[in-house]
């Protein structure tokens, strides 16, 4: 056996018994005194539960449902934090929610996405043909010429037949032709 250190005993109790106190010079009592448990209670027991019975039967918990399909067409945020399209390939449905494994544009895949990384594609790609309404209530031919990603609304800038170029239209504002 190796020697003790020095100031520390071989053959130290590092559990002194717990009911014990000693006054010490300063006249402050150190150590846990035993006390008695309270009344009702079984000193080495808990108390016998009041509580709610549940049902073995019953769903108290479940999955949250996925949004997007496999096959749906959506944004993806990039590790840089851009968008880009890509395609469900996969739906995992877990405990913390959904997940999907996406194929992007470029045919590279990003597997394990959580849906808040997931955003609804515009509806207007550029270049897409459609119509805005005139101040007559007619409609207009136009060609969306741009289109501005915020996301959860995207707007357009649309181009007219006639070169003149309406800014910033809401989805609303733009019709499918």
């Amino acid at each position: 056996s190796s020697p003790a250190e020095p100031g520390i005993s071989a053959k130290r109790d590092p559990f002194p018994a717990m009911a014990e106190t000693e006054v010490v010079d300063s006249g402050v009592e150190t150590g846990v005194e035993a006390i008695d448990a309270p009344q009702g209670f079984a000193a080495d027991a808990a108390p016998e539960g009041t509580g709610v019975s549940y049902d073995d039967s019953a769903t108290y918990h479940t999955a949250a449902t996925a949004k997007y399909p496999v096959g749906s067409a959506v944004m993806v945020m990039r590790s840089d934090e851009t968008w880009s399209f890509a395609t469900v390939s996969a739906v995992h449905v877990l405990e913390l929610g959904p997940a999907y494994d996406v194929v992007l544009f470029d045919g590279n895949t990003k597997s394990g996405v959580e849906e808040g990384s997931l955003s609804d594609p515009p509806a207007y790609q550029v270049g897409s043909p459609c119509y805005v309404p005139a101040v007559d209530g007619s409609w207009i031919p136009a060609t969306v010429s741009q289109v501005y990603d915020a996301v959860t609304s995207y707007t357009y800038d649309v181009q007219l037949e006639d070169g003149q170029v309406l800014p910033q239209l809401k989805k609303e504002q733009v019709a499918p032709r």
